[in-house]
């Protein structure tokens, strides 16, 4: 009834190819637990999700636009060797007076992912793991948390940063709540818990701190606070025990 701006569908709660990454990266870390390779699981993960979202999405979307898509053009992403773009502002490049200058109204940002969708098995591990993360990134979407859990867990896909950083220091220290290059880290606790479970709360943060392996010195109930899982001090590969 509107006018094709907006639409609804239903909400996936997990997708097929993020089976494939998962897969993927457990194949990576632990050769013997797949019979399929990396690179194998990796380039199902990346069809299946561009099949899928032309079947499912592009229905709801616009049901006379996409109805299917050709292998080949899946092949060619797939095999793809071009890398990201920089990016560059609209809204800057429309008065010249900020091309070239260190304007803060200039958003303008070089592209921080260096390596292409091809696969590539001369690769360090490092290098396909960066692979693997970035394509079930992009694959996961609109599941934004999940993705986010992923950014923080591995550090991939390389995000640009923000240009401003307003996030407020509540909690005593000097600086901001969050580290502008390393992001946002956590929810804090909503104003309910503080209302409703008021007694428990130094305990939870005492809990917090303790888990807490931030470098940039943020701490307690601020989103600079890493959880136990996002873990400053080891790699990607430091508990493989390969």
């Amino acid at each position: 009834g509107d006018n094709g701006s907006t639409y609804s569908m239903p909400l996936p709660i997990m997708k097929c190819a993020e089976g494939y990454f998962l897969r993927a990266e457990a194949k990576l870390r632990w050769p013997d637990v797949e019979t399929e390779s990396v690179q194998s699981l990796y380039e199902q993960g990346i069809r299946t999700s561009i099949n899928a979202e032309v079947t499912y999405r592009g229905a709801y979307v616009r049901p006379d636009a996409i109805s299917s898509i050709d292998a080949s053009a899946i092949d060619a992403y797939i095999n793809g060797t071009g890398t990201q773009i920089d990016y560059e502002d609209p809204v800057a490049h429309i008065n010249p007076s900020l091309l070239g200058s260190d304007d803060p109204a200039c958003n303008d940002r070089e592209g921080l992912n260096d390596l292409c969708v091809a696969w590539d098995e001369s690769a360090t591990d490092e290098q396909k793991l960066q692979r693997i993360i970035t394509q079930k990134y992009i694959a996961n979407f609109p599941l934004s948390v999940e993705s986010w859990a992923e950014c923080r867990r591995t550090g991939y896909p390389i995000l640009f940063k923000g240009r401003v950083n307003e996030s407020q220091n509540t909690n005593g220290f000097s600086g901001y709540a969050v580290d502008t290059q390393e992001g946002v880290r956590r929810v804090i606790y909503s104003s309910t818990c503080y209302d409703t479970n008021a007694a428990a709360m130094p305990g939870a943060i005492d809990i917090l701190n303790s888990e807490n392996t931030s470098q940039t010195g943020k701490t307690g109930d601020v989103g600079g606070t890493r959880v136990w899982w996002d873990n400053a001090l080891e790699d990607n590969f430091s508990n493989d025990g390969n």
